[in-house]
């Protein structure tokens, strides 16, 4: 130590001089090569003394340490390395965190509603209490990889209105549907007393409506919920205008990288259920149009888990065969279902169409039981029996979709790899080894 800060000391005494030579007006030069020397004959072990002006023994955060003024990564997160990447589309992905989180909800609360009474009062619970990870899923993906202004009540408010819209949707549409089915009813019931050979045609076309109807309902509960949440979470949360902000805000977040085994699980299941693909007027055709969606569909979940296993889980796996293979499965099966439900429906109403066409000439017939009455009375059969298949493959595609949520995850893994953490030369899941 001594022989340093006599080497120092020389050093310093012979610059003095130079440094009086020049003239009072040139800055004086910065003696970069000072503390290379200095640091090439310090003993070793030591550490070479800071420049001059250099606040070398603050420590980091506190003025006067070098990076003390600007935000680092570091001081995002105790693990600014795992799960601290923006997103430019974080909007959508914000919206598929919530929109996965409700539908995780109603996977797990679903096999209760088909308990009569009790399980479905319990399975209402379960839907509104289930969207407190919902609240906090939303928020982590803002706070980590959006760019609004995040705490835990705008998405609490946003959730709430995208559930209550859904549940609160159902009880105008039951009452249409009641209305329709009366309506309908009553049109129908006089024809059949006079004309009995109508009474096949009739279900038929109840059964028809009954699938057209639940179609559009599904689609505007969906689409209006989504709305719900879109509108309501941008008017709560607007952008960050300052980056610093938003950094301190990310590093202020309850949750922080790396993600515990459970809300790892949570994230798996909200992206599987969640992720969904742009809208194209490909998905209006009739019958096509529904293998073209849930094509859509199983590429958007594949890109989404691949984005969520390396931004988020920071398990950039070079393998997800087990996860195509199951959203292949899945999205297939919904997609097989929505066209062969669709066609049939649509035939279902072509017969019905029919059957009522021929119907209404035996009427004007003489004859009791003609040819029209034996035509009418087989197309409303056969359009019923059409119609009815239709409408439960159509309820039947619904099984897929509650599945998203758990087989996908199972799939992926519900547990982070434990090897890479313990062993780096163990062979790890996250490095598709």
């Amino acid at each position: 130590m001594l022989r340093t800060l006599a080497l120092w000391s020389s050093l310093c005494c012979a610059a003095l001089p130079a440094a009086a030579d020049e003239p009072a007006s040139a800055p004086a030069a910065e003696p970069e090569s000072a503390p290379a020397n200095a640091a090439a004959s310090a003993p070793a072990g030591e550490a070479p003394p800071a420049r001059a002006g250099e606040a070398a023994s603050a420590p980091a955060g506190e003025p006067g340490a070098p990076g003390a003024d600007e935000p680092t990564r570091a001081a995002q997160s105790p693990n600014a390395e795992q799960g601290t990447k923006r997103w430019e589309d974080s909007d959508r992905m914000v919206e598929t965190a919530a929109r996965g989180s409700i539908s995780t909800c109603e996977a797990l609360s679903s096999p209760l509603s088909l308990i009569p009474g009790v399980g479905s009062t319990v399975a209402i619970v379960m839907d509104w209490a289930c969207l407190i990870p919902g609240v906090f899923a939303v928020e982590y993906t803002e706070a980590h990889h959006g760019q609004r202004h995040h705490f835990y009540w705008q998405p609490a408010i946003s959730l709430v209105l995208a559930r209550g819209f859904r549940d609160l949707i159902e009880y105008p549409a039951i009452a249409l549907a009641i209305t329709v089915g009366v309506l309908y009813a009553l049109g129908a019931l006089p024809v059949v007393v006079m004309a009995p050979y109508f009474t096949p045609v009739a279900v038929a076309g109840l059964l028809t409506l009954s699938g057209v109807g639940y179609v559009v309902f599904k689609k505007v509960r969906d689409k209006g919920s989504d709305l719900v949440f879109e509108l309501s979470y941008h008017l709560l949360a607007p952008e960050h205008e300052d980056p610093v902000e938003r950094d301190r805000a990310a590093a202020e977040s309850l949750l922080q990288p790396p993600l515990t085994s459970v809300t790892r699980a949570w994230a798996l299941a909200a992206t599987a259920a969640g992720a969904e693909p742009r809208w194209s007027p490909m998905f209006w055709i009739p019958v096509a149009g529904a293998w073209i969606k849930a094509s859509a569909r199983g590429e958007a979940i594949k890109a989404t888990m691949r984005r969520t296993a390396a931004d988020v889980l920071d398990e950039d796996q070079a393998d997800l065969s087990a996860v195509d293979a199951t959203t292949d499965v899945l999205t297939g099966a919904e997609g097989v279902f929505g066209v062969a439900g669709q066609a049939l429906l649509i035939g279902g109403g072509a017969l019905f169409v029919t059957g009522a066409v021929f119907a209404g000439l035996q009427y004007q017939e003489t004859e009791d039981l003609g040819s029209y009455a034996a035509i009418a009375t087989t197309t409303g059969i056969t359009g019923a029996a059409l119609a009815g298949t239709g409408l439960g493959l159509i309820l039947l595609r619904e099984v897929p979709e509650v599945l998203r949520p758990i087989a996908i995850p199972i799939a992926y893994g519900l547990f982070p790899p434990e090897q890479a953490e313990t062993d780096p030369a163990l062979p790890s899941p996250a490095r598709g080894e």
